[in-house]
């Protein structure tokens, strides 16, 4: 079978639907969306209205809905992104005044602490775009996310440029950790393709 070359105009409904339900949409991703794009040409009739509504026919025609927890998630992390780099380049190019005790924390900062904290900025970005496409590498994203964060909190207090007040970091670690149960648990159940 060559992608793309069938011509599903000719094909019944209850075909169409045979074929969104067995054509293999990684080998076959033409001929999938070709099917999807003709049964959506057709009107529903009340008789199949029950058979599309099963959760394995909305998942491969597309139809999948985010789960809000998926929104709120990647709200957080976009707005968490959104916030920190900003902060953190107006505090390095002087816009920004901090308190003397942060200061003197946020002094300790080297090129590379910079150049760390950027990157998993970056990740989490890309594993929250992962996350609201629903995509299954978002698990593995967010897991190496969370393992870089552990990692940068360890050094940063074997260094002592980590805030007395741990709460934030803990916090920090406690969401990231639950994040990435969630994202496991929307894997195993198939939402993440």
């Amino acid at each position: 079978m060559i992608d793309g070359q069938i011509d599903y105009s000719s094909f019944s409904r209850d075909e169409l639907i045979d074929c969104i339900r067995h054509v293999d949409s990684r080998r076959f991703p033409k001929n999938h969306a070709n099917a999807l794009l003709e049964l959506g040409k057709r009107p529903v009739p009340e008789s199949v209205a029950a058979i599309t509504a099963t959760p394995a026919v909305q998942a491969s025609a597309g139809m999948r809905r985010r789960p809000t927890a998926v929104w709120i998630i990647f709200a957080y992390y976009t707005l968490g992104i959104a916030w920190v780099g900003p902060v953190v380049f107006a505090v390095h190019a002087g816009m920004l005044q901090l308190p003397p005790a942060q200061q003197a924390i946020f002094d300790k900062f080297n090129l590379l602490d910079s150049i760390f904290t950027a990157g998993v900025l970056a990740f989490n970005a890309y594993a929250a775009v992962s996350l609201i496409r629903l995509q299954r590498q978002a698990f593995y994203l967010f897991a190496t996310a969370f393992g870089c964060n552990v990692l940068a909190t360890v050094y940063a207090a074997s260094r002592g440029i980590l805030d007395q007040r741990y709460v934030g970091t803990v916090l920090g670690l406690l969401g990231a950790f639950l994040t990435c149960l969630y994202v496991r648990s929307l894997m195993n159940r198939g939402v993440l393709r």
